[in-house]
């Protein structure tokens, strides 16, 4: 294959139809119904960006003092 036959190849993907993706949340949206919506019954954080992670994840689970006995439950994993 050629560079040019690449860029081509690739460009033609831009658009996803040919790889198989297909925009929108109606699957996603079926298949969490057919669960019955599993994520309603939790509360959860999403937690971004490039540095800090780590301390926003241990604030959240220790506000203010020392750890909750109010049943909240957490998990950080602050990777890239």
């Amino acid at each position: 294959m050629t560079y040019r036959e690449a860029v081509a190849r690739i460009t033609g993907l831009r658009g996803g139809e040919m790889a198989g993706m297909r925009p929108g949340l109606e699957r996603i949206e079926t298949l969490l119904e057919a669960a019955g919506h599993p994520e309603r019954a939790m509360t959860l954080v999403q937690v971004g960006g490039t540095n800090g992670k780590g301390s926003v994840c241990a604030m959240l689970a220790h506000p203010g003092g020392p750890p909750r006995r109010d049943h909240v439950r957490g998990a950080d994993r602050p990777r890239p």
